[in-house]
């Protein structure tokens, strides 16, 4: 049976009121709306209501549709993100976890054409220091509060990285890498400053809606130091950020949540998020070689176009100096083994 197909059936099984409905559920139609990098998401229409159906694919990360789905109850009377109505990881359907959430009405970022104006970085610095403002009601993982925890972070890359066959080159490119940032920052510390952080706020997780900017997929939301956000936002845009953007982005941000230290935070944090984005590339490739995505991913997605992305990754890692100059010619699949 085609996946569409036990999407409808599943959904027409299920109490009206699990989905706030109140007659019985009748779909009229199950359209793919896309892929992730570990979540396989459907827009259900059931009883002229839409609804995303989001789907795990991740097999090495089995815990996140739980922490995606607290994460949204978390979040859910501030108007930031989708309403969570249902958590299913029994498997008796699915071979994978899934969720059935809210669809908001808008388009991403990253699907629109669109300029980073100063009223999309203002509107965007307001939801991220009104998301930084909210008191968690549950509790959550506390990350990063330091670079030492990043390192930490790294470490633990080249673990998962390494027992997924990366080639000799990879080991002796990293522990150099990670030799240097380790000294790097051994002298600096910061005051812990933490807050509720979404984790992955990107262009393709940034809706433009009539009602303004909502943000989408809460899976790595956590307790952590605010600047370790920001530093990302400012990376990990398809378009980079100007200096004259990045002060109006702190400026605005500023007005809502007082931070003196912010700024030099962010920028510390900078080169080790250069790090572990390449890091992540790398992983996500070697899990795809290895079979370890669901098999609705692999069948629809090209490996060549995720090799693409981390040799992007890689050729920033050498722009910016993290990676040492003598590595100018490696390719990712040198990397891959």
């Amino acid at each position: 049976m085609k996946i569409e197909d036990k999407i409808k059936t599943y959904f027409e099984h299920l109490s009206p009121k699990k989905l706030g409905l109140t007659e019985s559920i009748k779909v009229t139609s199950v359209k793919k709306i896309g892929i992730g990098a570990s979540n396989l998401n459907y827009l259900v229409v059931a009883n002229k209501k839409n609804f995303n159906f989001r789907l795990n694919i991740d097999r090495t990360r089995r815990e996140k549709t739980r922490q995606e789905f607290e994460a949204l109850n978390c979040i859910s009377d501030h108007n930031i993100g989708p309403k969570a109505y249902l958590i299913d990881e029994s498997k008796k359907v699915f071979d994978e976890g899934f969720l059935i959430l809210e669809f908001i009405e808008g388009k991403t970022l990253s699907s629109s054409q669109y300029k980073l104006n100063s009223r999309i970085i203002r509107n965007l610095a307001k939801l991220v220091a009104e998301l930084h403002n909210i008191k968690p009601t549950i509790s959550l993982k506390k990350d990063f509060v330091n670079p030492k925890d990043y390192l930490r972070e790294i470490k633990e890359y080249r673990s998962q990285i390494k027992d997924l066959g990366a080639a000799t080159i990879f080991l002796e490119l990293f522990d150099e890498t990670f030799n240097k940032l380790e000294r790097k920052y051994q002298n600096i510390t910061f005051p812990e400053i933490t807050s509720l952080i979404h984790g992955d706020i990107q262009e393709q997780n940034i809706l433009i809606t009539k009602k303004g900017i909502r943000l989408i997929d809460f899976e790595s939301l956590s307790i952590s130091d605010p600047g370790t956000e920001i530093s990302y936002i400012f990376l990990e845009f398809g378009k980079p950020w100007s200096k004259n953007q990045e002060d109006l982005f702190f400026n605005e941000y500023l007005k809502y949540r007082k931070d003196k230290t912010l700024r030099a935070r962010v920028d510390a944090y900078r080169p080790l998020r250069i790090f572990i984005a390449f890091l992540w590339a790398i992983l996500h490739v070697l899990k795809i070689k290895k079979q370890k995505m669901h098999e609705e991913f692999t069948k629809r997605e090209r490996i060549e176009n995720h090799i693409e992305f981390a040799g992007k990754q890689l050729k920033r890692v050498l722009e910016t100096g993290i990676l040492h100059k003598k590595y100018r010619k490696l390719r990712v699949e040198d990397i891959l083994g």
